[in-house]
């Protein structure tokens, strides 16, 4: 438990025990690396797992809060006091759409660098409510696995598959 823990530790420091580091993998080590898609950014490896690609893109809201933005200014509520009320304005939603756009836009360029890490092979798993609207032509961009469906579907060379299992 904690008390044993924290005894052990205790006792460590009285008898100037080292508990010593762990060593560091080198780069060209055979090793398995765990890392973020912007920690990969400029590395290549021979087989590349990108996991939770099905993961839904929700872009933030304001909520009735001000809304910014570098180009488009300052998106004020409309707000009615005395009834009780809020509501966002033109320039709130323009900018929460603008906002939500670019959102979209980091996320492929995430993708982008996540499928090109991999020298021989590239694994991408994530899970879909229904697979069935996959075939869909749904423009919106809900996922990674929606992004990549549509492409890859019709045009896989030969010898590449793709699983894709439904939640």
């Amino acid at each position: 438990g904690l008390y044993g823990f924290l005894t052990y530790i205790d006792a460590m420091k009285r008898n100037n025990i080292s508990t010593g580091e762990a060593r560091t993998a080198g780069e060209d080590e055979n090793a398995v690396r765990i890392m973020t898609v912007h920690k990969s950014k400029g590395l290549e490896f021979p087989v590349v797992i990108l996991s939770g690609a099905g993961r839904r893109i929700r872009p933030k809201g304001s909520g009735n809060t001000a809304s910014l933005h570098k180009d488009f200014g300052i998106g004020l509520p409309s707000v009615n006091r005395a009834e009780g009320w809020h509501r966002k304005t033109l320039l709130q939603r323009a900018i929460e759409r603008k906002k939500a756009d670019e959102e979209i836009d980091e996320e492929v360029r995430i993708l982008y660098v996540a499928l090109t890490r991999a020298i021989d092979r590239i694994e991408v798993t994530g899970s879909v409510k229904d697979s069935g609207k996959l075939d869909e032509n749904d423009p919106g961009k809900k996922s990674f696995v929606d992004m990549m469906y549509s492409e890859l579907h019709d045009y896989l060379p030969p010898g590449f598959e793709m699983l894709l299992m439904a939640s």
